[in-house]
């Protein structure tokens, strides 16, 4: 009887052991903080993607030829989209060279100008990746970002 009685419980003591270790004693007492009821969606993890080399546009200001250098990276969540992005990538930086061409001096010089040429670059890679605009203008699905500016 006693032989019996120490097994049971070098039974128990190792596979509570077992459990512990494994993790697997949080989920059968039910404390464990890793139910995937409670846990929800995983985050989304946002993908970068630069949209080398910088772009450049030459234009004219009170006589004088003045440039631009900007630097665009596109964010998206998806690596889809970043492949979509670069299979189309020729079109989407003439796009965006024929954006920047039909700026003037006034019309890139405030912060909040910036924005909107922004914005209207984010037409750009949603027309040319057929996205919804207003998805990416409120930053659901993706995003593009300046990450410089240069203007002279």
């Amino acid at each position: 009887m006693m032989k019996r009685l120490l097994i049971a419980t070098v039974l128990l003591v190792v596979l509570g052991a077992g459990l512990y270790f494994t993790g697997m004693l949080d989920s059968v007492l039910g404390t464990g903080a890793s139910s995937t009821e409670d846990a929800g969606p995983p985050p989304r993890v946002a993908i970068y993607q630069s949209l080398d080399p910088p772009f450049v546009a030459n234009f004219t200001h009170r006589g004088a030829l003045r440039f631009l250098q900007i630097s665009v990276d596109a964010m998206f969540y998806e690596q889809s989209r970043i492949d979509l992005l670069n299979a189309r990538m020729p079109a989407v930086r003439n796009d965006v060279i024929l954006l920047l061409s039909s700026k003037d001096y006034e019309s890139l010089s405030t912060t909040d100008a910036k924005e909107l040429l922004r914005k209207e670059m984010l037409e750009v890679v949603a027309r040319n990746l057929d996205l919804d605009y207003e998805a990416l203008l409120a930053n659901e699905e993706g995003g593009i970002y300046i990450t410089n500016f240069i203007m002279q």
